[in-house]
């Protein structure tokens, strides 16, 4: 599969934290995303993300499921990202409906093809 230039416009390799339940397709994420030249963390959940977002300020961006186990979904993480760290950016995805208080935030519809998770973090990474 042919992938992108793994080179950055400003040099630096975004840290994304990749948020799936499923290990299978986290792993396949987040192995992804490193050959892209994505600095990539992983959790299997909300709570798990959180703990590593408290811990790594420097996270530019997060790609959740919303549909996980554990003391808030997707959504839930998205909010407090939005809250909390303002600066990080949220991409989710859903194989479910996507709920309609889910807008602000970019949404994909599992399953996602892999080059799109890359154009959209490289997107919303991009420093100026």
């Amino acid at each position: 599969m042919a992938r992108a230039d793994p080179t950055f416009t400003n040099g630096h390799a975004p840290l994304v934290l990749v948020v799936e339940d499923e290990i299978f397709l986290r792993d396949v994420t987040a192995d992804y995303l490193e050959d892209c030249g994505f600095s990539v963390l992983q959790a299997a959940n909300a709570d798990e993300a959180v703990g590593l977002l408290r811990k790594n300020r420097e996270v530019d961006a997060v790609f959740s499921d919303i549909q996980m186990p554990g003391s808030m979904n997707g959504l839930g993480l998205a909010h407090w990202i939005t809250e909390t760290l303002p600066d990080v950016k949220v991409l989710l995805t859903s194989g479910h409906v996507l709920p309609a208080a889910a807008t602000e935030w970019t949404l994909l519809a599992k399953p996602y093809d892999m080059a799109e998770v890359e154009r959209r973090l490289r997107e919303m990474t991009a420093h100026d």
